[in-house]
């Protein structure tokens, strides 16, 4: 039955004494207090969590530093897969604002006869005038200032402000020659560009708003590369199987190596530790898999 919330506030020193009282130990109280006064509590409790069974104390040899530790970890995860998905969110505009504008002209997105017939095209440009209208970038103002029709834009201007999940939905309304054709440009079919353009969009969006990444289960999962082996191990529900797909879509791009090498460093940290690869679903050899060779 459910009942009031009754809970009070605790003190950030009143924090630590519950963790302790729980079974962790503080190597360094003075830095554990600096932690939490930064980083709310339970941004942490994520990561500790995994360091104990629900309603039960932390296991034998938990330590405050190793929470953190792996919070730490985290928060250089998102910020380098983030900085990947930049990459290939730009590569994926380019293209795909490229096949459309020469297909069908400037306004190609404005229309749904440049769309596969099954497109809820009306629904899709609604959202996006609304996120025209709402951003504020200068080449905006000008053409609202020199030309009439303003917030239908050209798809050169919309395609620079739509959030990557509206371009994702953009893509797979697309007709499947022009998918074919965008999907190109990764060697991939035009389904799988489907499904990793949706699923980056949402790992994105996790990474933009500090989510946790390392042991999450994904909503939004990337479909695996049929017929290829190192594919068919993988599980497509944890952030590993991201990484693979990221490094696929980055092999082409220059700063690709540049990439592949901090996710190398990153994983490195984590041998030695299987728990934690484990959780976020990277195998125990992950470094003898073709993605990092």
């Amino acid at each position: 039955m459910s009942k009031p919330y009754s809970k009070p506030a605790l003190t950030f020193a009143q924090q630590l004494t519950q963790l302790e009282n729980r079974g962790m130990s503080i190597g360094n109280r003075s830095l554990a207090l600096h932690a939490l006064q930064r980083i709310n509590y339970y941004r942490l409790s994520a990561y500790w969590q995994s360091f104990r069974q629900p309603g039960q104390p932390f296991e034998p040899g938990t330590t405050f530093e190793s929470a953190l530790e792996l919070y730490e970890f985290d928060r250089r995860l998102r910020l380098t897969v983030l900085d990947a998905i930049e990459r290939v969110e730009v590569l994926a505009r380019t293209r795909i604002t490229y096949t459309l504008g020469h297909g069908y002209g400037a306004f190609a997105h404005t229309t749904a006869h440049s769309f596969d017939s099954r497109f809820g095209h009306t629904d899709w440009y609604t959202e996006l005038l609304k996120e025209i209208s709402r951003a504020k970038e200068s080449f905006l103002e000008h053409y609202k200032a020199n030309y009439i029709g303003f917030p239908n834009v050209p798809i050169w201007m919309a395609s620079e402000v739509m959030s990557l999940g509206t371009l994702s939905k953009l893509f797979k309304g697309m007709l499947s020659k022009d998918q074919t054709e965008v999907a190109r440009t990764w060697n991939i079919h035009r389904s799988v560009a489907q499904s990793w353009l949706h699923s980056l969009s949402y790992v994105r969006n996790l990474c933009a708003h500090h989510g946790r990444l390392w042991n999450r289960e994904l909503s939004i999962k990337p479909v695996l590369l049929k017929n290829q082996p190192a594919w068919s191990t993988l599980n497509n529900g944890r952030v590993y199987t991201v990484l693979c797909v990221i490094r696929e879509l980055t092999r082409q791009n220059p700063d690709g190596e540049g990439w592949k090498r901090a996710i190398v460093g990153l994983l490195t940290e984590l041998n030695g530790k299987p728990r934690w690869l484990t959780a976020m679903g990277a195998p125990a050899d992950w470094s003898t898999q073709t993605f990092w060779t």
